[in-house]
């Protein structure tokens, strides 16, 4: 540092000095005005802080109140929601179970349809080996004239098709439900 510096500091220092001693002469003098004045600065400045204090408080109470609030409109809100997403999905529930029954009958239809049209008249079944197949008479369909002797022929029960057209017309109403959730 240079000398000027120094020197404005000491004299600045100096300066400090000499107002400190003439404030501790003063208090010598006066010391119950001194006492009076360092309360009433400790006073405010304690009354400053206390001020401070009680607007952080009355901030913080706000600010909890704007969140209650905020908390309840969100707690009606999701209510809401979960009242319109039950009411869609009892819609779709019921949708699906008309689309069921709707699939069910029309599968029971097509399933008596083709027992009737594929069925094997009982006197076809009882000539075996070389007796000549009969001819269909009205709606059923008996065994064709023109089918290939070494056709494999596999017989199913009416109650084996009607439970495979029921577990068909029920998988088919559970995809069809399964691909409505996803919209």
């Amino acid at each position: 540092m240079s000398l000027t510096v120094i020197g404005w500091l000491m004299s600045g220092l100096g300066w400090l000095r000499k107002a400190f001693a003439a404030l501790v002469d003063l208090a010598g003098r006066y010391p119950w005005q001194t006492a009076c004045a360092a309360l009433a600065v400790c006073s405010a400045w304690l009354w400053h802080g206390e001020h401070k204090v009680a607007q952080q408080r009355d901030a913080a109470r706000a600010t909890i109140a704007q969140m209650k609030d905020a908390s309840k409109k969100a707690g009606a809100a999701a209510l809401a929601q979960r009242k319109a997403d039950e009411q869609h999905y009892k819609e779709l529930a019921d949708n699906a179970d008309a689309q069921h029954t709707d699939e069910t009958a029309r599968t029971n239809r097509a399933t008596a349809q083709y027992l009737s049209e594929h069925r094997l008249r009982a006197d076809a079944a009882s000539h075996p080996g070389g007796a000549a197949p009969a001819q269909a008479q009205g709606d059923h369909a008996g065994i064709s004239s023109d089918t290939a002797t070494d056709a494999v022929m596999v017989a199913v029960s009416d109650a084996d098709v009607k439970t495979c057209a029921a577990d068909y017309s029920y998988a088919k109403a559970a995809y069809d439900w399964a691909m409505s959730l996803g919209n």
